[in-house]
């Protein structure tokens, strides 16, 4: 009877685990996802491994195992089928659970607190999304790291043997490959060994010196971000920031309409739950037990990283601060267990009101993704469809609503599919919402005269999104187009799509997959910008034997000079925003003039300058 309750002890959270998120567990593919599936284009020998795998990628992000070498080996192996990265992700997280639950009965010896705080912790708002997306696994293999290193080091402290010492340091060095945030492993492990075994702290300082080595090679090969929504703010915005976090982790951060709740009644919540939680854990200290603390510790240290994000609040962060607080609640538990009725029920009215409030944001965020992911899904075979139909075609999309062009269509799943020529029609960008910090609508639809050709000269289509399925009315859609379309001139031009050629003029070089090589001088056609509300976007690529030497693009349109770029190996991959110069405000077409003061000749002869993606007039 023993053995089959302490199986079931270790089994319940396992069966919370998979009931809770049986719809985030089966979530398509959305957003940043189809980037990091995209990699395998670019694999054809050690070196693009290499680059793939280790190169600073968005906002300065270099995470080896659980963005890079997850999505391209599961890929290269699956393909678009989600099933087998979900399952990964499963597997990852059931091992959390179990290291959860055991560190948990060791730091509390309580039964009752190790069942409840991998439970709590599942809850959480803040692990619905990592368990959900696949671009947020992250997160999980993280906590797995974290978690992991701190059992050897629990280990280490009662067996007193090396090769747990090691093990720990081990988990601790390869937890920098999943997310940055483990760099704050050392002050965890310094507050599990004060708990467990303070004369032993001195063991720890090995660890902060790791930690601080990391983040002096990190600082200088990933440039962070100085403006847009990954700036960092070392002020005190930092403390309504982490009260926010701390409110929403505790009481859910929300009202769900069918509550018919004020929408403050969460707040309210939080500061009950804060004042209950915060308070058991000064008692439980003044007693002797340190655990609760700790559990407040843990939440405190590893929120701290992104409080300095004050324009980028994203409920996911919370993900492995939130064992913090399931750690405290496990312990109001356990505590409570063991005194008798009167505690059991008053522990269980503060347990059943974090639960109330904060498991239905937890569940409504995953069916959020589920159903959000079905959407993509059906608009990715879609577009997989039409072009089946329509192989040599260029492909117009209208009727994405926000949710279906920012969760899916924006980051370009047609280029996972290689299909070159995916565009939202003219006009379709006005059913979507801008979002600066998402990124740009102008550069994801097709210039005007760009689909009035294509459509004219039976080189287009386009799809109208109706429910789950898309719909061909290319019949209606050139019958209603405007001739006026057939005379202008795009705002944004892409040197490497076919569709564009008849914008560029003089000194350019054939097409090379998704780029144009341009000689020391070129010229791109453009319509009239908005002085206003524009600024021109350059995107290209320097090589490695230009980019040592240096070069120097200049841009101007007839005698008004726009910029001038200084490229070097810094940013020999470069997307440059120039403010137009004041009193610049052309009526018309122009004829945008590139020049570069450096070029390099191929043995054949063939003058190359830069290599080119998008140029054109853009929002900011």
């Amino acid at each position: 009877m023993k053995r089959a309750l302490l199986a079931l002890w270790w089994l319940v959270p396992q069966f919370a685990f998979y009931s809770l998120y049986y719809y985030g567990l089966r979530a398509w593919f959305q957003q940043d996802d189809f980037a990091w599936l995209s990699q395998n284009q670019n694999l054809h020998g050690l070196n693009d491994w290499l680059t793939a795998l280790f190169e600073p990628r968005a906002q300065g992000t270099i995470r080896p195992w659980s963005e890079r070498l997850f999505f391209l080996l599961n890929y290269r192996h699956f393909g678009l089928n989600p099933a087998p990265f979900h399952l990964w992700v499963a597997v990852t997280m059931s091992a959390n659970l179990l290291l959860a639950q055991w560190l948990a009965w060791k730091l509390t010896a309580s039964r009752v607190a190790a069942l409840a705080a991998p439970v709590l912790w599942l809850a959480s708002p803040g692990l619905a999304t990592p368990l959900s997306w696949l671009s947020s696994y992250n997160q999980v293999l993280c906590s797995f790291f974290l978690l992991a290193a701190l059992a050897c080091l629990v280990k280490a402290l009662e067996t007193r043997k090396a090769g747990w010492f090691s093990a720990q340091v081990t988990l601790f060095l390869l937890g920098f490959g999943a997310l940055e945030i483990n760099i704050v492993y050392p002050a965890l492990a310094l507050g599990v060994v004060l708990l467990l075994a303070p004369r032993e702290w001195m063991k720890t300082l090995p660890l902060f010196a790791i930690s601080g080595l990391y983040y002096v090679w990190h600082h200088s090969v990933a440039v962070k971000p100085d403006s847009g929504p990954y700036a960092r703010y070392w002020d005190l915005d930092m403390i309504p920031t982490f009260g926010r976090y701390w409110g929403n982790a505790l009481a859910g951060g929300m009202i769900l309409p069918h509550w018919r709740l004020p929408a403050w009644s969460w707040e309210a919540v939080a500061w009950i739950l804060a004042f209950v939680l915060l308070g058991f854990a000064v008692l439980a200290w003044r007693k002797g037990e340190r655990t609760p603390a700790l559990g407040i510790f843990w939440f405190s240290a590893v929120i701290g990283p992104v409080l300095p994000l004050r324009d980028h609040f994203s409920v996911y962060y919370m993900a492995i601060p939130a064992f913090g607080l399931a750690l405290v609640a496990g312990s109001l538990a356990g505590w409570a267990w063991s005194r008798g009725w009167l505690w059991r029920g008053a522990a269980a009215a503060v347990l059943c009101l974090h639960l109330y409030f904060a498991l239905p944001i937890n569940r409504a965020t995953t069916r959020w993704h589920f159903e959000r992911g079905r959407r993509v899904q059906a608009l990715v075979e879609g577009i997989w469809r039409a072009h089946e139909l329509n192989p040599e075609k260029m492909i117009l999309l209208q009727g994405l609503d926000d949710e279906l062009y920012w969760g899916g269509f924006y980051d370009a799943p047609q280029r996972v599919l290689g299909i070159p020529q995916v565009f939202l029609a003219p006009g379709a960008e006005k059913t979507i919402t801008a979002h600066a910090t998402l990124g740009e609508i102008a550069q994801t639809v097709a210039p005007e005269n760009v689909a009035a050709r294509a459509l004219l000269w039976d080189r287009a289509v386009v799809y109208q999104v109706d429910g789950l399925r898309l719909r061909n009315i290319t019949r209606a859609f050139t019958r209603q187009m405007p001739r006026a379309w057939l005379e202008a001139r795009p705002r944004l031009v892409d040197t490497g799509l076919a569709a564009f050629e008849q914008d560029l003029g003089e000194g350019w070089h054939a097409r090379e997959g998704n780029y144009r090589w341009m000689g020391r001088k070129a010229q791109v056609h453009l319509g009239a910008p908005n002085p206003e509300a524009d600024v021109l976007f350059v995107a290209g690529y320097c090589p490695p034997e230009q980019a040592e030497k240096g070069v120097r693009l200049r841009l101007r349109t007839g005698e008004t000079a726009l910029g001038e770029i200084s490229i070097t190996a810094a940013n020999a991959s470069f997307e440059v925003y120039l403010t137009l110069p004041e009193g610049f405000a052309p009526e018309g077409p122009v004829t945008l003039e590139l020049e570069v003061d450096r070029t390099l000749q191929e043995p054949g002869g063939r003058e190359l300058g830069l290599a080119f993606g998008r140029i054109g007039w853009v929002r900011r």
